[in-house]
């Protein structure tokens, strides 16, 4: 894979095995006439991108773009980060998929070019599969699809829209008035990748995308440092059976109910409402805590138009509630976790519902029905808290990831629906640079691992000045 291109065999570039060991810096050595992209051919669903080397070759009287692609490696032992970071796309980033793509008039001539293509591939590989799995943006849409899949490489054929009509689709202009012929011509593809590749096969891509946004351990570690905080035993039985449930479920999408684990919640926070009164302050406030964690994890949402005796329960005991319209639910205001942060706020339990606040966008309403931005109350609260002295990790991580929201705010499409990028464009390089020093505070102390090996993977990001993603502190509601 590292010999010159030969334009007499491109189909020999996507079915040789990828060799996953080679790095961007290598490739370019031996491939010398390639050019570098910062945007991948088609989207990635788990957008581990890094850099694109393109390069054009004649084949037949036909352009072909070969594109060879290149994703942040997985998180190493320890999460290192590198010493030198004036070549790290090239001393980083791994080879994990090579495209080839070119470009036909209509879906006719695109579909008859598959099919050669397809057969030529089963002569060298054996009988094609249809479909693909790819974890692409839109994959589910091509047309044409066949697939075969070896153990350490998958090859991909199909058709997909033009280049020009993927550009035009995210235009702030729009499309161009005469755009019929864009849309009318097609891009027909070949593509191997290699396990872990960001274009994953879509089932596998899930796997690892529940497994990688599971709740951080360390949410729940405030549930059970409260609980023992709080030191009252028959409420932390109810509630520790309550977190034990919802441990046991998380990530499954179960909504079935459970009436003895509801029934041990409510015993839980009515405990807790009449015994709270009489405990001093810092216990008072752990108890709050506790009860809010774990009611709010086992119940975030209730129906808004079905009736609800635990929701009504709750209300009695004077939880409120906001509406979310949209989805007809109701969301837990979470009243006693602002109330334990109040009661302590210089103790351990006070200072955990803060860094909870604070991982909230330091609001708990839903719809975004709390003025101002989400990514600013973060900075001006975790800043103040900062230069107080505090030294948790996970202060530092959400101030970085309010300041990453600001340079993944000035990164998205033109033509974005919910942020006008214009207006985070000044702030970006400096945002992205503090971002980056309060993750490399955060990862030098923090426990669990799962936020570990998140962290690196954003400072990898950051580093490599890619973004890509939702900005994760702006609140949108639709």
């Amino acid at each position: 894979m590292l010999t010159e291109d030969s334009a007499t065999s491109p189909l020999a570039t996507v079915t040789a095995a990828i060799d996953t060991t080679i790095r961007l810096g290598a490739w370019l050595k031996s491939h010398p006439a390639d050019r570098i992209g910062v945007v991948p051919p088609v989207e990635q669903i788990e957008d581990k991108f890094c850099r694109a080397s393109h390069l054009k070759l004649k084949l037949g009287g036909r352009t072909i773009v070969r594109s060879a692609l290149f994703d942040i490696p997985e998180v190493p032992a320890g999460e290192p980060f590198p010493s030198d970071t004036a070549r790290l796309a090239e001393d980083l980033c791994e080879l994990r998929t090579v495209w080839l793509s070119t470009e036909v008039p209509d879906s006719a001539s695109a579909s008859a070019l598959a099919d050669t293509l397809s057969q030529l591939i089963d002569r060298k590989l054996g009988n094609h599969s249809s479909g693909v799995a790819f974890g692409a943006a839109g994959a589910a849409n091509w047309l044409d699809g066949r697939s075969w899949k070896g153990s350490r490489t998958t090859v991909v054929v199909a058709t997909l829209p033009s280049m020009a009509a993927e550009r035009a689709s995210r235009s702030e202009e729009g499309p161009a008035p005469d755009s019929s012929a864009m849309y009318k011509t097609r891009r027909v593809v070949m593509a191997a990748y290699a396990p872990n590749s960001g274009y994953e096969d879509i089932d596998l891509l899930e796997t690892r995308f529940v497994e990688r946004h599971r709740e951080p351990r360390v949410l729940y570690q405030n549930a059970d440092s409260a609980i023992a905080w709080a030191g009252l035993p028959k409420i932390a039985t109810d509630l520790q059976q309550v977190l034990t449930h919802v441990r046991s479920i998380a990530g499954k999408g179960d909504t079935l109910t459970y009436p003895r684990v509801d029934e041990a919640l409510l015993r839980a926070v009515k405990g807790t409402h009449d015994i709270a009164p009489t405990l001093s302050p810092p216990r008072r406030a752990a108890a709050l805590l506790a009860a809010d964690i774990v009611m709010f994890a086992a119940h975030p949402y209730f129906g808004s138009n079905s009736a609800s005796p635990l929701r009504d329960s709750l209300k009695s005991l004077g939880m409120t509630f906001t509406d979310l319209p949209i989805d007809q639910l109701v969301q837990n205001d979470r009243p006693w976790l602002w109330e334990a942060y109040r009661l302590d706020p210089s103790g351990r339990a006070g200072h955990a519902a803060f860094v909870e606040l604070l991982g909230n966008g330091w609001t708990t309403k839903g719809a975004c029905k709390e003025p101002g931005n989400e990514y600013e109350r973060i900075i001006e609260h975790g800043e103040a808290d900062l230069r107080s002295g505090d030294t948790d990790p996970m202060v530092h991580f959400y101030v970085g990831s309010a300041y990453k929201t600001i340079f993944d705010a000035a990164n998205v499409s033109p033509n974005d629906e919910y942020v006008d990028r214009r207006s985070f464009t000044a702030q970006a390089e400096s945002a992205r640079l503090k971002a980056i020093d309060h993750y490399r505070i955060a990862l030098a102390s923090l426990s669990d691992r799962s936020v570990r090996k998140d962290v690196w993977n954003r400072v990898m990001r950051l580093l490599l000045g890619r973004s890509g993603e939702q900005p994760e502190y702006i609140c949108f509601y639709d």
